[in-house]
């Protein structure tokens, strides 16, 4: 009447610090990098400005203002990196603390006037 369940020795994943395995990292990685090269070179100094006035942030954080900047939806941004949604809601809301942003400042406008703070700095007004 019941049948005996047998065990299969599954190998589990080996995993990075964060603890996603391995192949998944990868594929983040691959994700990035395939936006990053584009991204750079529509804004140049975006990243390397948005890391210098903020220096709390992490390279998934910065990847993830990058994608926020090009105004790209959750779903879209974990898709691309191979997280959850859940997981970018999570980096969004500690950007957000990191930025010091109210609840009523948008975290894509506030990108927007980063960016714009330096090309000031980086073109000289004639």
């Amino acid at each position: 009447m019941f049948s005996t369940l047998t065990s299969v020795a599954v190998t589990p994943q080996p995993t990075t610090k964060d603890g996603r395995s391995r192949t998944a990292r990868r594929k983040h990685r691959l994700g990035w990098l395939k936006f990053e090269e584009q991204f750079r070179q529509r804004h140049p100094h975006f990243l390397g400005e948005l890391a210098r006035l903020f220096p709390t942030l992490s390279r998934t954080e910065l990847e993830i203002c990058a994608m926020l900047f090009e105004a790209m939806p959750s779903w879209q941004i974990a898709e691309v990196l191979s997280i959850t949604e859940r997981s970018v809601e999570n980096h969004r809301s500690n950007i957000r603390r990191k930025f010091s942003l109210t609840p009523s400042q948008h975290l894509h406008s506030f990108l927007l006037g980063v960016i714009g703070a330096t090309q000031e700095m980086i073109i000289p007004q004639s």
